[in-house]
C-alpha cells in the first residue's frame, strides 16, 4: 500500500489575521469616537441652544446693531492681520531658510506661533534652486524670478497658513480682551461681545453670535482644504 507524502497528510495551516492589520480600523474608530465626544456633541449642543428659542430670536440676536458692528470689525481686523501675517511670515520663513546668521537655530526653535512660517518653511526647503538659477541665466531680475518661479510654488502654503491665521484671529479672545477698549461700535470685537452677553446673562444672544463665528471658521477651514487639494494637483 503506497503511503501519501508527509506534507499532504498534514492539515493546511490556518491563516490568522495579523493584529497589525486591525490597527487602521481601530485607529479610525477611536478617532471618530474622540471627534464625536470632543467636537460633534458640543457643536450639536451649541446649535441646539442657538435655535432653541426659534430662528426669529436667533436672527434678531445676530442682526442687533452692536452685534453686526462687532462682527464687521472682527472680520475687517482679521483680514488686515492675515495680510500682515502673510507678508512678514513669508519674509521670516525666507530668512530662516535662505540666510545664515548667529542664533539661527534658536530663532528657528522659538518661532512656532506664526502659521505662515510653519506653512512656508517646508516648501522653501523642498524648492529646487535650479529653477531660480535657470531664470537668472535667462536674464530674469531677482524680483521677476521670485514672482514667476518662487511665488507660484509658495502660494498654496501662504493661503493655507493665512486661512489658519484668519480662523484663529476671528475667535481670538485672550489677548484682545486685554488691549481692546470694548467700546460698542468702535473697538468691540465679536469675542468680547460674546463675553459681555454672557456676563449680562443673555446667553441666547451670546450663543447666536458664537454660531456665526463658528460657521465662519468652519468655512475657512473648508476653503483651506480646497486650497491644499489645488496645491497638490498643481505640484503633480
Amino acid at each position: 500500500m503506497a503511503s501519501r507524502p508527509l506534507d499532504s497528510a498534514l492539515p493546511e495551516p490556518r491563516s490568522f489575521a495579523s493584529p497589525a492589520a486591525a490597527l487602521p480600523g481601530l485607529a479610525a474608530g477611536t478617532a471618530i469616537l474622540y471627534l464625536s465626544l470632543v467636537v460633534l456633541i458640543p457643536l450639536a449642543a451649541l446649535l441646539w441652544a442657538a435655535v432653541g428659542g426659534g430662528w426669529t430670536e436667533f436672527w434678531d440676536a445676530v442682526r442687533a446693531p452692536d452685534a453686526t458692528a462687532a462682527l464687521k470689525l472682527t472680520v475687517a481686523v482679521s483680514l488686515i492681520v492675515v495680510v500682515l501675517n502673510a507678508f512678514f511670515g513669508t519674509l521670516l520663513a525666507w530668512v530662516l531658510v535662505r540666510d545664515d546668521f548667529i542664533g539661527k537655530n534658536a530663532v528657528n526653535t522659538l518661532v512656532a506661533l506664526p502659521f505662515l512660517v510653519r506653512s512656508v518653511q517646508p516648501v522653501l526647503y523642498e524648492l529646487d534652486r535650479d529653477m531660480e538659477q535657470a531664470a537668472a541665466s535667462l536674464g530674469a531680475a531677482p524680483f521677476t524670478a521670485f514672482r514667476r518661479v518662487i511665488f507660484p510654488n509658495l502660494l498654496p502654503a501662504i493661503l493655507s497658513g493665512g486661512g489658519l491665521a484668519l480662523a484663529k484671529a476671528i475667535g481670538e479672545f485672550g489677548s484682545v480682551v486685554l488691549i481692546s477698549g470694548n467700546i460698542p461700535f468702535q473697538t468691540q470685537v465679536a469675542s468680547v461681545l460674546i463675553f459681555g452677553r454672557i456676563e449680562s446673562d443673555n446667553q441666547d444672544a451670546a450663543v447666536a453670535v458664537s454660531v456665526v463665528l463658528l460657521v465662519l471658521a468652519l468655512s475657512i477651514l473648508m476653503l483651506i482644504n480646497l486650497v491644499q487639494r489645488w496645491g497638490t494637483r498643481h505640484d503633480h
